[in-house]
């Protein structure tokens, strides 16, 4: 149940809270790739790797479910990546992210953004601009009010547009 110091974190050990919210993935995740049972296979895949992360000692708290959305990201990626014959040098996200850094590696520029924001923002910006969701289903992924997601987007734009970010993101700046 949420709280006035945010949503509750999902407890994987129970079957059902942690199949609801793969559930939710899959469903966003099925704008992306018109195929729910996909996703669901998908959903599926990134439950069992989290369950695997869960033995390992890896807890998954409220501010790190975006771990299980870059999981299942990766995993329609990689789907997309067999479904379109791309090559390793010609991944999925870079037809996606053309917002920053045209002459960055992809990872290196991620890396750059989220060391400039908060956890917080950093997921609600990753969801928006890799993912292209639409605040509401950002909303619903992270369990956050619609009126915070907008906030984390316009903090993060903020943050981005520093000279001091935007010349590390853009070497051309």
């Amino acid at each position: 149940m949420p709280t006035k110091s945010g949503p509750a974190p999902y407890k994987w050990g129970e079957e059902e809270i942690a199949g609801a919210f793969v559930e939710h993935l899959t469903v966003v995740a099925a704008r992306r790739l018109e195929d729910l049972d996909k996703c669901r296979d998908l959903g599926q895949e990134a439950y069992k790797l989290l369950g695997e992360a869960v033995e390992r000692g890896v807890t998954i708290t409220t501010n790190e479910r975006a771990y299980a959305v870059g999981i299942l990201y990766h995993l329609i990626n990689a789907h997309l990546r067999d479904q379109y014959h791309l090559s390793d040098e010609e991944p999925p996200e870079r037809v996606v992210f053309v917002d920053l850094g045209a002459s960055v590696e992809f990872e290196e520029t991620l890396a750059l953004v989220r060391e400039a924001l908060t956890p917080n923002q950093y997921a609600c910006y990753v969801l928006r601009y890799i993912d292209d969701l639409a605040a509401p289903d950002i909303a619903e992924v992270l369990s956050l009010p619609v009126e915070k997601v907008h906030g984390y987007l316009h903090r993060a734009r903020e943050a981005l547009s520093r000279p001091a970010v935007k010349a590390l993101l853009d070497p051309q700046v």
